[in-house]
């Protein structure tokens, strides 16, 4: 992980990368996500509340941060095997990349007043 506030632009900017399983593998594996989800629809689930959640963990981490995100007009990116879900502002998309990444990099910039 990886963080940079710039102040002239009134800019935090912080990255992560976690080289694991990946966000889509994970959920596949997790019903009812094991049958006929791709990787982008499952990025993209990843995000609503309590998804990833599991016993020991609340499932908040990814939600909270695109709902941050999207509070401050910010951007945020999502890479994770094959699928890219971004944020700028108020407006999501997810996609697809020809080659899978091996696990997760998130890329947050945050506006600051």
């Amino acid at each position: 992980m990886v963080g940079q506030y710039y102040s002239r632009k009134k800019l935090i900017k912080i990255a992560l990368c976690d080289l694991g399983v990946s966000i889509p593998f994970h959920l596949s594996q997790k019903r009812p996500y094991s049958d006929g989800w791709n990787d982008e629809q499952l990025l993209a689930e990843a995000f609503k509340l309590g998804v990833t959640g599991t016993t020991e963990r609340t499932g908040l981490g990814l939600f909270e941060a695109a709902q941050f995100t999207r509070d401050l007009g910010g951007r945020l990116i999502v890479c994770s095997r094959s699928a890219v879900y971004h944020i700028e502002g108020h407006q999501e998309e997810t996609s697809s990349i020809s080659e899978n990444f091996p696990g997760t990099i998130i890329s947050l910039h945050w506006p600051t007043t």
